[in-house]
């Protein structure tokens, strides 16, 4: 079985909109840092890593638009990250795909300017992107399409269970309060299945658009760090034993703080895979070869 470890690079574009800067303002300054010791532990056991990037981490001027209520007391390092990404593409287990230019939700867009967003994350990333990542993995037909006639790119969908399928189209708060509540236990106790990676066809016959697996998150908790590591893994036993995909996810920004904590529960399941990589039985697998 083939799995794939995709990477939403975004810093603080990624929720400026939906978390105030006081408030996550730790999780940001050390989201690069430890993206780069993550890069380091996948490749020491030989685990590939496809990392989405926001095309404005790559601006190495100041910031010119106003986005931001409190521009001023957002340091340059929450927002830029051309170095590290340059770095990434250096390790031979990492590849480098888009995010879109400032992590703009393009459900809801019209065909140019997506087609200006892709042009302007094109060159901020010097064109060599052979994946991309939706942002919080919303889109619409019309951007699959407009991505797909842009660019020859495979193309993260959401991830393939029940519950992030009737969240995705809910329009009640109490049910959607309720998903998310029941999402967040499926982290630990399998309520949705093993849930393999699969082309998603909603849209398209092509296989360039693939639901993913689970969203891979961290906490301070030991316990619930075990838990959410054995829900995966058994779900990967179930993948290695049917031959099918798996595909998990994650920020950095969820690594950003307690970071020692969560780079060594992360590397606890890395080897727990890495008998099975080392057996054949998984085949690390960049995303852009799905």
């Amino acid at each position: 079985m083939r799995l794939f470890i995709t990477v939403d690079y975004e810093l603080f574009w990624g929720v400026y909109d939906s978390i105030g800067w006081e408030k996550y303002k730790e999780n940001i300054l050390g989201a690069s840092s430890a993206l780069l010791k993550i890069a380091e532990i996948t490749n020491k056991y030989n685990i590939k890593l496809s990392i989405a990037c926001v095309g404005m981490l790559m601006e190495d001027k100041e910031i010119d638009f106003n986005l931001f209520e409190n521009q001023n007391l957002i340091p340059k390092k929450a927002l830029c990250a051309k170095n590290e990404i340059i770095a990434l593409a250096k390790y031979d287990n990492c590849e480098i795909g888009s995010h879109t230019f400032s992590h703009s939700m393009l459900d809801e867009k019209s065909e140019i300017d997506i087609i200006d967003d892709i042009r302007k994350t094109n060159d901020l990333l010097r064109n060599s992107c052979r994946f991309h990542v939706f942002p919080r993995n919303k889109f619409s037909k019309n951007a699959y399409n407009t991505y797909k006639d842009c660019r020859n790119m495979i193309m993260r969908s959401i991830d393939n269970n029940w519950i992030d399928k009737k969240l995705k189209n809910s329009n009640n708060n109490l049910f959607k309060k309720t998903l998310i509540f029941l999402r967040f236990i499926d982290s630990f106790i399998n309520l949705s299945g093993h849930n393999p990676a699969i082309p998603d066809e909603r849209y398209t016959s092509n296989k360039d658009l693939w639901f993913s697996s689970k969203y891979y998150r961290c906490s301070e908790s030991r316990v619930l760090n075990f838990l959410r590591n054995r829900r995966i893994y058994n779900s990967i036993l179930s993948a290695i034993k049917k031959n099918k995909d798996y595909h998990f996810w994650f920020h950095p920004h969820n690594f950003g703080s307690n970071t020692e904590i969560h780079l060594k529960s992360f590397e606890n399941l890395l080897k727990m895979l890495v008998v099975h990589v080392e057996n054949n039985q998984i085949k690390s697998t960049f995303f852009s070869e799905s």
